[in-house]
């Protein structure tokens, strides 16, 4: 007997035994077993092996799948709600828009696998491994995400919005056009991380160090960044109106274009920072470091100067100006 003849039986007399009532079906192989569409809704399946099982919209809300190893199956589109999902193994499984909201995810795995516009808002997701994972698009809201590896994942697009992210790792990971609003980020990695269009509004970052991180066309509005390391970042056509840079290393970052106006850059460092075509209206730049040459068409009003003038001469004019001349 083949072992896909002898799983289409063990799936027959599964949903049989299902449909009289029967929820325990505990260490059974099912590899690659056909679920799809199934309602297995608070069925105990602990320590079944799933491995490379079509489970494609299947109804396992309420379920113990405690010990199972799911990797490389077929969750699209499943219902994981409040399932209990502890250790289990999800690596390479497509859970392209599951949902899985509320569920226990204790020692889960989910290296390499497709969480493309998965559901997992509010949940405790603490020390998971996302590694190299598809969250393009996932829905990832209030969520505990503190020291999860997110290591060369995709989450581009994804949403966050008031997720706490201390301590995990993003190094190579792409974070482009993800909403980070009011996340808590202490701690957070993002080396060679690619950050350009987030939105990091009202975010709290103390102790992040964005040196060399792209964050071009990011959000960074009335966010604290005082003695923040951002050299060698690129920020060219990044917003930062009102954010604070106290003290902030920019030196040789990429400020082409930037809106830093009503930005807080006093003592900030920002030699060799290229601030052409940067909007500085408002902005304090009080005992800032700077290297004029880089500062061809800025925009200057009401702007205080390095020496504490302030220069206003040149509100609302768009043709260049050119600071080589001024006495920083």
């Amino acid at each position: 007997m083949s072992i896909n003849t002898r799983h289409s039986q063990y799936v027959s007399l599964l949903l049989q035994e299902y449909a009289k009532g029967r929820r325990h079906f505990e260490c059974i192989d099912f590899r690659e077993a056909d679920l799809s569409q199934a309602n297995l809704s608070h069925a105990v399946l602990r320590g079944c092996d799933l491995r490379g099982a079509n489970l494609w919209e299947c109804r396992l809300e309420g379920a113990d799948l405690s010990g199972t190893n799911l990797s490389n199956a077929d969750l699209t589109n499943a219902e994981l709600l409040d399932a209990n999902l502890t250790n289990v193994c999800f690596d390479d499984a497509n859970l392209s828009g599951a949902e899985l909201s509320g569920s226990i995810f204790q020692g889960v795995s989910f290296r390499r696998a497709n969480l493309r516009q998965a559901i997992l808002n509010c949940s405790n997701l603490s020390g998971i491994d996302f590694s190299t994972a598809n969250l393009q698009k996932a829905y990832l809201l209030e969520t505990d995400l503190s020291r999860c590896n997110f290591e060369g994942a995709n989450l581009r697009q994804a949403f966050l919005h008031r997720s706490c992210l201390s301590r995990a790792i993003f190094d190579h990971a792409s974070l482009c056009e993800a909403d980070l609003t009011e996340t808590s980020m202490h701690g957070v990695t993002l080396y060679k991380a690619d950050l350009s269009e987030v939105d990091l509004r009202n975010a709290d970052i103390d102790g992040v160090n964005f040196a060399g991180v792209n964050l071009r066309l990011a959000n960074l509005s009335n966010v604290n960044l005082s003695a923040t390391d951002l050299s060698g970042a690129n920020l060219s056509c990044a917003i930062l109106v009102g954010t604070k840079l106290i003290g902030a290393c920019l030196a040789q970052a990429n400020l082409w274009k930037t809106d830093l106006r009503y930005a807080k850059l006093e003592r900030a460092d920002l030699r060799e920072a290229d601030l052409r075509g940067a909007n500085l209206e408002g902005t304090d730049l009080r005992k800032a470091y700077l290297t004029a040459g880089w500062m061809e068409a800025v925009r200057l009003c009401e702007t205080r100067l390095p020496d504490g003038s302030e220069i206003s001469r040149h509100c609302h004019i768009d043709y260049p100006v050119f600071l080589s001349s001024l006495n920083f």
